[in-house]
């Protein structure tokens, strides 16, 4: 166990140095909450109309942070504004998006590299607290199997497939709350089993009570411990659990006086609850009117639109949530190798083969009524049935949580991860002959350290290290340079090919050139832009992808940049699209005059062109697919034309293909509208959706006149469906992989111009 422990602390610290300061996950919403406490602004308050850097994780319970402040408060972090500069382009949430750049949320620089100072150490030194808690976390579960398994080898698999799950190493060494709440959970399922399987004494009541109050003010997650710890309490002062062929506990006495004995217990279990953090809970009441603050951090954290249905949003978000599970890197953009993935999707498989076979042979047993108890009722005797039964609470809570905020993550829970480590591992060693179990564990053991320590060192660490620079610019890119306030230089372009369709990846290579030292990090922007001069699609960052700006630019360096670009589905087909670039001042955002020749040209220069196909003839033009509620399919648009004088009006043809007779005729809204959702234009419809039979196609068109006040400008084309009977209930949208996509769907946009 000492070995395991000692790997599990290495790989913590591989972790550590090879994440960044603040782009672990949350990090840099977690570690302002302890700096506000170690600089005497006590604890956060949230207000949603003045987000402060902790941003949602100011209504979080404060135990960790206490923690964290009483280890650092002795520390300067006065840097720490130098520290946190942001990357306002970074892509977050979308690992396959954020494939070639931007994942990284903040700015960095050598200022962070060891030895560490200042901020930068206390990140570092509450990192490597939160690698401890996990340690405590890995031994806490190699207690808990060995309670209820009484199999050391079991125990020990347990507790290496916690310590050696990627996404836990990573999570241990980052500063986040879930480290404590994870700890603390575990060690109250040890105390719940204990208390299951021998005597029910006051202590250990007391213990639990102790211990669930610190994870109450640890993590809200943490909540669902009090009613299965409850449960248990209440069982077992009616019903004696027979170990070994002896009774345990009360076993004798009316249901009265049980009854009386379960109350006093309970009451024991919740006083230290109370005394520990119910001042917080109260607190939350006075400032929130929320016990839980859950209201606050929503506000913060934003809402999914509309209310999808539970079941096919779970089943949509179900590969992010697995994914996650075993490791999703950085800002949840940065993923490990696919083999990764799949070596513990096959672990997994191997496991639920290994359980699946043991409940068999259970069945085969009980066949013979000389045989021993059924697996069930080992179960049951030893408490797992108790461990499952929170693993179903944080699973519920997960669920809510996911149907509330588009936030799905694995890793939510983790304060139930040593129970589903012990289910595989007992899945797992079903399957290996006994005088190979040994040999077995220590094998596995070995390689998912291993792998979990790749993924640290290459995976993590290459996604924040920047692409080398060019010393030229090879013949086929370069280009006479196209100056940018005297700072920068466009002296080359390798432009993607001329023909693409809708929702195409097109990668385009610019080269970039400092000609100056620069003071500011200024923005490169890549533009598409349709014959109306409507923006189609876009790319905006710091150089290197983000990884160099340009106040880390030298004079002469010259920057080789790949910008992955999409084609949006809902561009118009024929249209004659360009490339435009240029550097901006984010902060004002004041673009930089360019210049050819020493002549002053666009401040956004055009690159050259690029054609989408014609639709083919017979085909949908636009092609798209987003399904409303299962009843038809939106598969394409016609919009004509791009650009209309206020006043006048523009032709909208949809394409609908039916997949079954809806159970009410709907009506289909069309909206020609601006950011601030006001209505420029309007024409609703009512469709015999009720007569549409499977796969029939049906092209619906609208005449849309645009308000003779509409100001000049970009505006949206928006369409969905409702039920005029019901109040204007709109229908929910899927997309094409599946994804919720809310109660509406944005064409192409249309440009107003004066009348």
């Amino acid at each position: 166990m000492k070995w395991l422990l000692a790997a599990f602390v290495v790989l913590g610290l591989a972790y550590d140095s090879a994440t960044p300061i603040f782009e672990a996950s949350d990090e840099q919403s977690h570690f302002p909450y302890v700096k506000s406490i170690t600089d005497g602004d006590g604890l956060p308050i949230v207000d949603p109309s003045h987000i402060q850097a902790w941003r949602q994780e100011g209504s979080q319970p404060p135990l960790y942070y206490l923690i964290g402040a009483l280890a650092t408060f002795w520390l300067d972090t006065r840097d720490f504004g130098e520290r946190y500069r942001v990357n306002p382009h970074a892509i977050l949430g979308i690992p396959e998006y954020a494939s070639n750049d931007n994942r990284n949320m903040l700015v960095h620089t050598g200022a962070e590299n060891f030895p560490y100072r200042g901020a930068t150490l206390a990140v570092h030194v509450i990192r490597w607290l939160s690698i401890l808690m996990g340690a405590a976390t890995v031994y806490l579960t190699y207690r808990l199997a060995l309670l209820i398994t009484a199999s050391e080898w079991t125990a020990l698999l347990s507790a290496l497939l916690v310590a050696f799950n990627p996404m836990f190493g990573f999570l241990s060494g980052a500063v986040n709350n879930d480290n404590l709440v994870i700890l603390l959970a575990t060690l109250a399922l040890v105390q719940m089993t204990v208390l299951w399987q021998r005597e029910l004494t006051r202590r250990r009541v007391a213990l639990l009570g102790v211990t669930m109050g610190l994870a109450v003010l640890s993590k809200l997650g943490a909540l669902g411990l009090l009613g299965v710890a409850g449960l248990l309490i209440t069982v077992r002062s009616f019903w004696a659990v027979p170990l070994g062929g002896k009774p345990v506990g009360h076993t004798s006495g009316s249901l009265l006086s049980m009854g009386a004995v379960a109350v006093r217990r309970l009451v024991i279990l919740y006083v230290p609850v109370l005394l520990i953090a119910g001042w917080w809970y109260l607190r939350n009441l006075w400032l929130y009117g929320d016990v839980t603050g859950l209201n606050r951090m929503l506000a913060v954290a934003g809402t999914r639109a509309g209310t999808p249905p539970l079941l096919p949003l779970l089943q949509a978000e179900a590969e992010g949530f697995w994914l996650s599970y075993w490791g999703l890197f950085g800002g949840v953009n940065i993923l490990g190798a696919p083999w990764v993935y799949l070596l513990f999707d096959t672990l997994t498989l191997f496991a639920l083969a290994g359980l699946l076979l043991m409940f068999t042979g259970q069945i085969v047993l009980r066949a013979n009524r000389s045989a021993g108890p059924s697996i069930l009722v080992s179960l049951a005797r030893s408490g797992y049935l108790w461990l499952a039964l929170w693993l179903v609470v944080l699973l519920a809570a997960w669920a809510r949580w996911t149907w509330l905020t588009p936030a799905t993550q694995g890793r939510l829970i983790f304060p139930g991860m040593a129970v589903i480590a012990m289910a595989l591992a007992a899945g797992l060693l079903a399957l290996i002959p006994r005088r190979l179990v040994g040999m077995a564990v220590v094998l596995i053991g070995v390689v998912l350290w291993g792998v979990s320590l790749r993924v640290a060192l290459v995976d993590i660490r290459s996604a924040y290290t920047p692409a080398p620079l060019v010393s030229e610019v090879p013949a086929r890119a370069a280009r006479e340079p196209i100056r940018f306030g005297e700072v920068m230089e466009l002296v080359g372009a390798e432009l993607p090919k001329l023909e693409t369709s809708p929702s195409d990846t097109v990668d385009v290579v610019l080269y970039w050139k400092a000609i100056a030292p620069m003071s500011r990090d200024y923005s490169v922007f890549l533009h598409l832009l349709d014959a109306g001069n409507v923006l189609v699609s876009q790319r905006d960052t710091y150089p290197g992808l983000g990884l160099r700006p340009t106040t880390q630019l030298r004079p002469g360096e010259i920057v080789r940049e790949v910008y992955r670009v999409f084609v949006d589905p809902a561009v118009l087909a024929s249209n004659q699209l360009q490339w435009r670039a240029g550097l901006y001042d984010f902060t004002s955002s004041q673009r930089l005059p360019a210049s050819l020749h020493d002549q002053t040209v666009d401040d956004n220069p055009r690159l050259g062109m690029l054609e989408p196909p014609s639709s083919p003839s017979g085909t949908t033009p636009n092609p798209l697919h987003f399904t409303f509620e299962d009843y038809f399919t939106l598969t394409g648009y016609w919009l004509d034309p791009v650009a209309v004088r206020a006043g006048h009006a523009f032709t909208l043809m949809l394409y609908w293909e039916a997949r079954k007779p809806a159970p009410k005729d709907y009506s289909i809204f069309t909206h020609v509208l601006r950011q601030d959702e006001t209505l420029w234009g309007q024409l609703d419809r009512q469709l015999p959706t009720t007569t549409w039979q499977a796969g029939q196609l049906v092209v619906d068109t609208y005449v849309i006149q645009v308000k003779p006040q509409t100001p000049a400008g970009v505006y949206e084309m928006e369409v969905g469906a409702y039920d005029l009977t019901d109040n204007l209930k709109r229908l929910n949208i899927w997309d094409s992989k599946g994804q919720f996509a809310g109660d509406r769907v944005l064409l192409g946009k249309i440009r107003v111009l004066e009348p």
